[in-house]
């Protein structure tokens, strides 16, 4: 089974707000919008309301689909990315990245 490693993106600016993993794309663009999950991240939760405040939602992009074992590596690398052009709301990165010369794959 494939994973998804997707962004929520802020429709003002159009600018990554959150990156995730997910097996079921559209399952978790709703639970974020229904706002469910996002009691841990607080930031993520206050974005979200202010958007529906004003009539909107965050848009859902699809980054990657990867296998699971690739999922953590390819997510890690999709937040390092757009932590460079903005305000994630991911917390701390929780993985560990070693590059194995003889794979073609981060692990």
């Amino acid at each position: 089974m494939r994973k998804f490693i997707y962004a929520l993106v802020d429709p003002r600016d159009r600018i990554v707000r959150y990156v995730g993993r997910t097996y079921h794309p559209w399952q978790r663009f709703f639970s974020h919008r229904s706002g469910c999950d996002e009691r841990n991240n607080r930031r993520m939760h206050d974005w979200i309301e202010g958007l529906r405040a004003r009539g909107k939602r965050p848009r859902f992009i699809i980054l990657q689909s990867c296998s699971l074992r690739q999922s953590p590596a390819a997510e890690a690398r999709w937040i390092r990315f757009f932590r460079m052009w903005g305000k994630l709301f991911n917390g701390p990165s929780r993985v560990r990245i070693s590059y194995n010369s003889t794979d073609r794959y981060w692990r």
